[in-house]
């Protein structure tokens, strides 16, 4: 037997064939003993991976049968010694007290050849064989197929191990750079300390050894930048400079005299600093919080601006009008810059903020709201929890409610000068709760909306900001290239400007084209701009002429190398707004490691901007360039991209569903497409960051796949996608998804595409209160459903007609269709859909007013629920059980239920649930005469249903109103 921990788990017989283990849990057991290889593993542990909420009653029995069925599986030998002697022979898996032992012979087990290869690699290269260290090294990084144990579930202890394994890894590969170095080195070890470096862009040893690669290899110049890279990153994002052996290492390069031998490459820690005791010592962290690092230390103002632009041209008329708000001593003041896409309205703001920082010595804010991307605008609660954070507020002490959000910014501000700025806002509504209340304080906005409400409300002072004069377009090209090229070429420096169409993103883009061809005459650049505009159609920007501001796209992009140039192309394909590095890499078919270094020289050339660690945003005006290159692929180059990308978000939405909701049906795949490697989540809270982190480009890939003639892609991932968005409210983008399915589904005559897109596109009219609507897609599933012989399907269209029909008024209609879907999910065994259907039922029985046979049909339902691991359904089961309490005059134990349903869903993430929680509780409490209390929680579930734009808000505010004052 062989094993391989080292990347997503695999288990090979003794002739090579791999031996499928497809039960997650049972991978999940697998894993976790091989990571403690020979150790005895506590079955608690066990039982703390495999059910991270709480184990079933019967979780011992489950484990050992777990184990049982993995002895089997894995061809186990008897209980024997503790480790088998010999490669080859059998594993032992033994019972221990109160756990279980895998033992595993070294050879056979991956995790355990690295650790003695990378061990003996490390001793050899400290011996001096730099040769031999270097093929121990390479041969033990090979075993590397990505994180170990990828996408299985661990316990906490374990996910440390995993932890230190990276760093194990990481450490090999520095050794490895080291025996690479002191042989020469060559272009395949840059390109890997690039990617390396991508991979952990602040680790100084990584950097060093880039730049001494660099240096060895001629390359002086591209070494100096590296370390520049680094100081701007390490000062902009920790405050710090370089340590004093990196810096050496620089100054060394500078002078010409850095030594290739591995040991000037190490690096050690820098000597802490001593300060006496009553010293307050504070760093700022890379979004600008502040964070003391001593007992009694005052956090450091948060200082969150970028960076200013050197070379700012004009606007001296709007500087002026923005620098008179400065003296005013009355109300708060706010500033609303406004102007079209491309023409500098953040650059404006961020040049202003910096040279009036002085005046705000309480902190400067910055977020970017992004009112104008297609992704969904920032949420004015989560701009709120960041600012903060920055502020100081210690995580678990920020308000989850957005009015106490609100009220605590506001509260932090008072008496303080600070300087906010909104960039990038989509409307007043949004920024109206992130404007200060101190007199002290300055708020800027920039959008591309003209903000009326903002103006006419919340007496906002309009900046308008046009496209550059032309005189102004000349002299920004004169700062950024120089005044005398340009005064020596004046026509060919306006007619360059021409291009430009007065946006500063084109000019600047023309002007640093210009700067990297120094000894070449402008009036030739000139001459190949003109050229770029015959061969390409004009490109609309608003008002200005836009052929320029294209061909000056296309004269960027032909600067670039074939590999970035492609992934230009390719990411005119992507279906949404920004992309990370995983996503890059599946749409180029290319590794992580090189689409991080691809992404980086797009961003260098100003083709895309890095909005965070690992993920990269195009201006709308070039991601619409990128599509028309795009067009240019052949089709089936864009076919086959098209389908990585797709099949990456397909696939990956698959793994996050498989965490969010195990126990849902989940939709048959086949394997992804070459090229194409699917992400794997560890524990929920992953899985679901990554959803939000994807939400539009989800919603955005499933209009792509039905307007493409890929219908079964585009309803199998709003499938899979279907239990995230039920946690953060089927809104109107998930109907809108949901219609493009169908239609697609309806037009490749694809029948239980159209069935399983019918019973989702019930559940969002429902969402939407639009229940005769959610009635009719029920009935039609139901029928399609019948006809294909999908008993499980009828089940669930079974299951919506009840919930439609009970909020019309019509309970018997309801509790007959639920006790149908109950009787097929009894015929065929399936306890998940036996688990909901007896939800309903014991809801529908308190709506008939009988609580007591509520109460067994929903307990039986929240047992079912905890059994299958399914949270949702238990916090609905606990919800229901408190409002037949409730009926029965058990106001303590309709609180409790309600409680604990409220824990469930806050864990799970499920707001409109949790918001639904709220105001069934709310009325408990107001009929026990506890009024204030009611309130809150009614004002905390009207901030959700704001949020979501769900209808019941209206209802919320019925009720706050009806409590008055009190």
């Amino acid at each position: 037997m062989r094993f391989r921990i080292l990347g997503p788990l695999e288990v090979y017989d003794g002739e090579g064939e791999a031996i499928p283990l497809r039960a997650p849990k049972q991978r999940t057991v697998l894993a976790m003993l091989l990571l403690h290889a020979g150790q005895p593993v506590n079955a608690d542990r066990l039982k703390a991976a495999l059910w991270p909420a709480s184990p079933p009653r019967s979780a011992t029995g489950i484990v050992r049968t777990y184990v049982s069925g993995l002895r089997t599986a894995v061809r186990c030998g008897a209980a024997g010694p503790p480790w088998p002697s010999t490669p080859g022979s059998l594993p032992q898996l033994n019972a221990e007290p109160g756990g279980y032992r895998l033992a595993v012979a070294p050879g056979d087990l991956d995790l355990t050849v690295f650790v003695d290869l990378a061990t003996r690699g490390q001793r050899t290269l400290g011996d001096g064989d730099a040769a031999g260290a270097a093929k121990l090294l390479a041969a033990a990084l090979t075993l590397w197929r990505g994180e170990a144990a990828a996408g299985i579930d661990l316990d906490a202890d374990t996910s440390a191990v995993v932890t230190g394994l990276s760093e194990r890894r990481l450490a090999a590969e520095e050794a490895w750079a080291d025996a690479r170095l002191a042989l020469g080195g060559d272009a395949a070890l840059i390109l890997r300390l690039r990617a390396l470096a991508a991979e952990q862009p602040l680790r100084e040893r990584t950097r060093s050894q880039l730049m001494l690669a660099l240096y060895q290899a001629g390359r002086k110049a591209e070494a100096l930048a590296e370390f520049r890279a680094l100081r701007r990153r390490l000062v902009e994002e920790l405050g710090v400079e370089p340590s004093a052996p990196l810096q050496e290492l620089h100054h060394q390069i500078l002078e010409g005299t850095a030594a290739p031998a591995p040991g000037t490459v190490a690096l050690v820690p820098r000597a802490a600093a001593t300060a006496p005791a009553a010293t307050a010592l504070a760093a700022t962290a890379p979004d600008g919080a502040a964070h003391t690092l001593a007992a009694g230390s005052q956090p450091v103002p948060p200082r969150q601006l970028p960076r200013a632009i050197g070379d700012f041209t004009g606007r001296g008329a709007q500087l002026g009008q923005l620098r008179s708000l400065l003296g005013h001593r009355g109300s708060p003041q706010v500033a609303a810059i406004t102007g079209m896409a491309g023409v500098g309205k953040t650059a404006l703001a961020v040049q202003f903020a910096h040279q009036a920082a002085d005046r705000f010595p309480d902190g400067l804010l910055f977020i970017d709201l992004r009112g104008h991307a297609e992704t969904q605008p920032l949420p004015p609660h989560e701009a709120l929890g960041r600012f903060l954070a920055a502020l100081g507020v210690p995580p678990e002490r920020i308000p989850r409610d957005a009015d106490e959000c609100a009220t605590c910014y506001r509260s932090l501000l008072a008496g303080k000068r600070v300087l906010v700025l909104l960039d990038n806002a989509a409307s007043a509504t949004q920024v109206r709760p992130l404007l200060p209340g101190s007199p002290g304080c300055l708020a800027v906005v920039t959008s591309r909306s003209r903000l009326p409400g903002l103006i006419a409300r919340d007496s906002a002072v309009p900046v308008p900001v046009a496209p550059l004069a032309q005189a102004e377009s000349v002299q920004l090209l004169r700062n950024v290239i120089g005044s005398s090229r340009v005064d020596t070429e004046p026509d060919a420096a306006q007619r360059i400007a021409d291009r430009g169409a007065g946006l500063p993103l084109a000019l600047r883009i023309a002007a640093e084209r210009a700067g990297q061809r120094p000894h070449l005459r402008l009036a030739v650049l000139a001459a190949e701009l003109a050229a770029e505009r015959r061969r390409l159609d004009a490109l609309a920007v608003g008002p200005a002429p836009g052929d320029g501001i294209r061909s000056v796209f296309a004269w960027s992009y032909r600067a670039l190398t074939p590999e970035a140039a492609r992934m230009f192309r390719l990411l005119g394909l992507h279906p949404g707004t920004d992309i990370g590095i995983t996503a890059a890499a599946a749409l180029a078919a290319c590794g992580e490691g090189e689409a991080a270094i691809l992404l980086e020289e797009l961003a260098t050339a100003h083709l895309l901007n890095e909005i965070s660690a690992d993920r990269y945003q195009a201006h709308d005006l070039l991601r619409a360039y990128a599509g028309e290159l795009a067009a240019e692929l052949s089709s089936p180059a864009r076919a086959a991209a098209s389908r990585r990308i797709l099949g990456w978000y397909l696939h990956t939405m698959d793994a996050a569903d498989r965490i969010l909701m195990p126990s849902r049906r989940h939709v048959p795949l086949d394997t992804p497409p070459p090229g194409c490697q699917p992400l794997a989540f560890a524990n929920y809270p992953q899985a679901l960051a990554w959803c939000d982190a994807e939400r539009p480009n989800l919603l955005a890939a499933v209009h792509f796949a039905a307007e493409h003639g890929q219908p079964e892609t585009a309803w199998k991932l709003l499938a899979a996608a279907y239990s995230y968005f039920r946690l953060r409210s089927l809104g109107d983008a998930f109907l809108a998804a949901d219609t493009a399915a169908l239609a697609a589904a309806r037009r490749s005559g694809d029948m239980l595409g159209e069935a399983r897109v019918l019973t989702m596109l019930a559940a969002a009219h429902h969402g939407n209160r639009r229940f005769a609507d959610s009635l009719d897609c029920s009935r039609q599933s139901l029928e399609i459903r019948r006809r294909i012989g999908d008993q499980r399907g009828e089940i669930a269209a079974l299951s919506n007609i009840g919930v439609a029909y009970a909020d019309m008024g019509r309970p018997e209609q309801a509790r007959a269709a639920f006790q149908q879907a109950l009787d097929i999910a009894t015929d065929i065994s399936d306890i998940y859909m036996e688990g909901v259907a007896l939800q309903n039922l014991g809801e529908m029985l308190c709506k008939l007013h009988r609580p007591r046979d509520a109460i067994a049909y929903l307990t039986r339902a929240f047992q079912m629920a905890r059994e299958s691991g399914d949270p949702l359904s238990e916090g609905d089961a606990l919800t229901n059980l408190g409002s037949a309490c409730r009926a029965l005059d058990q106001p303590e134990n309709a609180r409790i239920n309600y409680e604990r349903a409220l824990g469930v869903f806050r864990d799970a993430g499920d707001l409109r649930s949790e918001a639904q929680t709220r105001c069934e509780l709310a009325g408990l409490l107001r009929d026990g005469g506890d009024v204030a209390a009611a309130r809150r929680h009614w004002e905390q579930a009207l901030a959700v249903f704001d949020e979501l734009g769900d209808p019941a808000a209206t209802e919320v505010r019925r009720l706050l109103a009806a409590q008055g004052s009190s």
